[in-house]
This record gives structure tokens, sequence and C-alpha cells, in this order.
């Protein structure tokens, strides 16, 4: 699923990922799921180039928050997560042409860490 996900077609602003973050992953179950226009995208990452951008909530043993940026090239995604500064409670992966930060303020970075292998599984 997730090679789905990393195979958009390029282009129009806003445009939604064509297949959404997984309902599922690692025990949490996603609770809502929104499209956010690329124009919101933080600025260093506009400038490495956004195709889309979902947001997803998951709860299981915590809540965690997954922001998925569909980068335009895997360069980009990589390099996105080159630049990216660490935050507590978050976590930031990426996953071919997708760059994906899961944030949570309970889970801890253990948890973090295993939510991400799943999601990467799909």
């Amino acid at each position: 699923a997730m090679a789905a996900l990393a195979t958009a077609a390029c282009g129009r602003s806003g445009q939604a990922l064509p297949e959404p973050l997984p309902a599922r992953a690692g025990g949490y179950e996603r609770a809502s799921l929104e499209t956010i226009p690329t124009d919101r995208a933080p600025e260093p990452l506009r400038r490495l180039g956004v195709a889309g951008v979902q947001q997803a909530v998951y709860r299981g043993g915590a809540e965690i928050a997954l922001t998925a940026y569909e980068m335009t090239s895997e360069a980009g995604a990589f390099e996105a997560l080159q630049t990216w500064r660490p935050a507590a409670g978050a976590l930031a992966f990426q996953s071919g042409r997708l760059f994906l930060v899961a944030e949570s303020a309970q889970a801890g970075r253990e948890r973090l860490q295993a939510f991400a292998e799943a999601i990467e599984r799909r």
C-alpha cells in the first residue's frame, strides 16, 4: 500500500494522495483523516517540492498524529528527513517519496518507533 501511496501523479496544488494512510498500523486504528492544502506545508518542505499532504490521527495505546508529505521526488523526501529538526514527542521517517512525521504527547520514543515501522511495512 505504501508503494501505491508513493506513486501519485505530480502536479496540481493540494492534490490528494491516491490512497489514504492505512486504517490500521501496529495496534493503532485511524480515527480521522484529512487532506491538507500543500500551501500549508512548512516552507522548507514546499521548497523541496510537496505534491500532497495528509494528516491522520491514530488511537491505540496512545494518540498519535501522523502527517504524510508526498514529495515530488524520493531525493526531496530524503533531504526533508536530513534537514528536519528533531522535536520532543515527534519522530520523522521516510518511505519512498513520502516524508512522514509521527507526533504524540503520550506515546514515547519506543512506541513512536514501533508505529513508524508498522506504517512502513504497509
